[in-house]
């Protein structure tokens, strides 16, 4: 059974109509009990025959009735239903109700209230014609007529047909807000879906762009890696947006830079490796080519590379000779100033090598090869730039065949230990200096000046100087149980095998296998050896020392050590002078005073000197008045153990 509860407003100034109206309408409506009981009792009076068993059902319409006798009384009840929230779906308006306004003015009042409220007119007759009404309350489907009296039918259908088209329009209303709230909540929803789309997006572009930061950038430089320098070699030589036609490779490497990780820690290298980008990034600001920046769609970037360690590249616009000359002796300048990092001043140098690319004249994939040719020759002087010559890929190529044979040389027994005499200024020898030599089967006896720089750039150099420590201990062995035992053993070290972790642990190895006591070993600090963080060289010369192991210090001509330094070294610390002090002294005056000068200072710090490069009478005459040991060939030349042996015992 449908149950609609329809609100309706009576508004005359006869109570008689009110009844009237309302004794209509609640008798429209028959409930099923009233419905069933006439049926019966209509088949008892009219003996009928039921039509069938189903009994119909009956639309049970209530209406909810109130009552004005007055027009402004109507106009505020239909107001205050209004403002409840239960307006009112119908008004039967009498047109004349003195001594108030009149229906058509209420009609008018109630509308600018409730525009939506159904009117049916109910009058005998009018003051106002349908004209003057449509006029007055212009042509609205909520406006009908009826006169009195009333017939009753007509009175019901309007009523129903009235509510009914309220009721409806207040469900679809209703519907239309209940959608456009789904709408406003679906929009609010998407809205919301859509911010949250962008966010993720602008999220996921950040962690792109992140990601290749990570991919093409050095993390502690923030310089393009290793990755991008292939990249952006390749662009600048294929057909394209960075195509160049020309311009010039430099390969940055800084001088001894792991004696920097060894003196200082790696905390100060890699504050180091920072600063030298920054002074990269500066000189070379105006010089080096865009290239990508690889994050952004058109982004652009200097050129300029960390590719590891510390290695820098970069690709300069400049192709004449002259001009790229002058660019790398600024940039080399420029990182020689000093670092002052975490309280320590830290010195440092850099080599250049540098290849020219000319209109496709080097294939791309050798570049950076002749540019670390070229590093490689400078690197023989350090602290210099070189350009790239074929001559250089040859010993390049010399040099690289050389290191793979070197790796073996110690398996095949190639490395041999020459001795060769220390004396004192009365020819007396003292100590034995040992050198290496490498029995190379296709280049014959080699020096240590032809293949030692090349063991010196990988860990070579200390299996090498490992054996020749353990080898020239046994030889000293050897010669103590022939009888001279006074002698000691010298032998050189450079900056890497000292400051290797296991150099102390090797040194004591050795000594212990060998059966010699510490004092008689002399160890040779040579290479240039680099004294800038002295209390580090200090701690582990100390902990020998209190061994009883000795030392030399070579490399002085080149203001290695400081006097400062020398000052606190071991009483028994040698200061050992090279050819260099000593090959001109007979004929040049001025020589002669500068180095007896110099041996007069050594003297004074309570140090021994040692001078090698003596081979003639003269030399060894002006020098045989002073407190030094002498070495050179003018002595002795360098011989294999058993024939340095076999002179000991003669006394040659």
């Amino acid at each position: 059974m449908e149950d609609f509860q329809r609100r309706i407003l009576i508004a005359d100034d006869n109570k008689d109509i009110h009844d009237d109206i309302k004794y209509i309408l609640e008798t429209s409506s028959v409930n099923m009990e009233e419905y069933q009981e006439a049926q019966l009792l209509k088949k008892e009076l009219f003996g009928e025959k039921d039509a069938d068993d189903t009994v119909e059902a009956v639309i049970d319409i209530r209406y909810s009735i109130d009552d004005a006798y007055q027009g402004s009384e109507a106009v505020e009840m239909v107001k205050r239903a209004k403002e409840s929230g239960h307006p009112y779906s119908l008004v039967f308006m009498d047109v004349r109700m003195p001594p108030g306004m009149d229906g058509i003015e209420t009609i008018e009042s109630i509308w600018k209230i409730d525009p939506d409220v159904g009117v049916v007119i109910c009058t005998a007759y009018s003051d106002y014609s349908w004209d003057q009404i449509v006029a007055k309350l212009g042509q609205n489907d909520n406006l009908l007529f009826i006169r009195k009296p009333f017939d009753n039918v007509s009175l019901k259908q309007i009523a129903l047909a009235m509510t009914t088209k309220w009721s409806l329009k207040m469900q679809v209303r209703e519907h239309i807000e209940n959608l456009e709230k789904q709408v406003a909540l679906r929009t609010n929803e998407l809205t919301e879906t859509v911010d949250r789309l962008r966010q993720e997006i602008a999220l996921r572009e950040e962690k792109e762009q992140q990601l290749a930061y990570s991919a093409h950038y050095d993390s502690l430089t923030d310089l393009l890696n290793r990755r991008s320098f292939y990249k952006s070699l390749m662009a600048l030589t294929e057909d394209g947006l960075y195509h160049k036609d020309e311009f010039s490779l430099f390969y940055i490497d800084l001088d001894n830079f792991k004696s920097v990780n060894d003196l200082y820690g790696h905390d100060v290298g890699d504050k180091l490796l920072i600063e030298v980008a920054e002074r990269i990034s500066s000189v070379l600001e105006q010089h080096a080519s865009l290239i990508s920046d690889y994050v952004s769609e058109d982004g652009r970037v200097k050129a300029i590379f960390r590719l590891g360690g510390d290695e820098f590249t970069a690709v300069i616009d400049e192709t004449r000779r002259e001009e790229v000359g002058a660019i790398a002796q600024k940039l080399i300048d420029m990182i020689k100033e000093p670092y002052f990092i975490s309280n320590h001043e830290v010195d440092i140098s850099c080599c250049i090598g540098i290849s020219i690319y000319m209109n496709g004249n080097v294939p791309v994939d050798m570049l950076l090869k002749y540019s670390d040719i070229a590093l490689y020759e400078a690197k023989r002087t350090q602290g210099v730039y070189r350009f790239h010559a074929l001559s250089q890929s040859y010993m390049h190529l010399y040099e690289i065949k050389t290191e793979k044979e070197l790796k073996k040389a110690i398996e095949r027994d190639q490395i041999r230990v020459y001795l060769q005499s220390l004396v004192n200024s009365d020819e007396k020898v003292v100590g034995i200096q040992a050198l290496v030599r490498w029995l190379h089967p296709e280049y014959g006896e080699l020096e240590p000046g032809q293949f030692l720089h090349i063991a010196q750039k990988s860990d070579q150099i200390i299996l090498l100087g490992t054996y020749v420590l353990r080898k020239a201990l046994m030889y000293l062995r050897r010669i103590h149980e022939a009888g001279y035992r006074d002698l000691f053993m010298m032998i050189s070290c450079t900056a890497k095998e000292f400051y290797h972790p296991g150099f102390i642990s090797t040194i004591k190895s050795a000594l212990h296998e060998a059966g010699i006591a510490p004092e008689h070993l002399k160890l040779n600090l040579e290479d240039k050896f680099s004294f800038q963080a002295a209390q580090s060289a200090l701690t582990i010369i100390r902990e020998l020392s209190d061994l009883g192991v000795q030392f030399a210090v070579n490399g002085f001509e080149s203001a290695y050590p400081a006097f400062a330094f020398l000052q606190q070294m071991p009483k028994e610390t040698m200061i050992k002078l090279n050819k260099a002090y000593v090959q001109n002294i007979v004929t040049d005056k001025r020589n002669r005073s500068f180095l007896l000068s110099l041996m007069d200072i050594i003297n004074m710090l309570d140090l021994e000197v040692i001078i090698s490069g003596i081979e003639t009478q003269e030399q060894k005459q002006l020098l045989e008045s002073r407190r030094c040991i002498l070495q050179g060939y003018h002595f002795n030349s360098p011989k294999p153990f058993e024939d340095y042996l076999e002179d000991l015992e003669q006394g040659a």
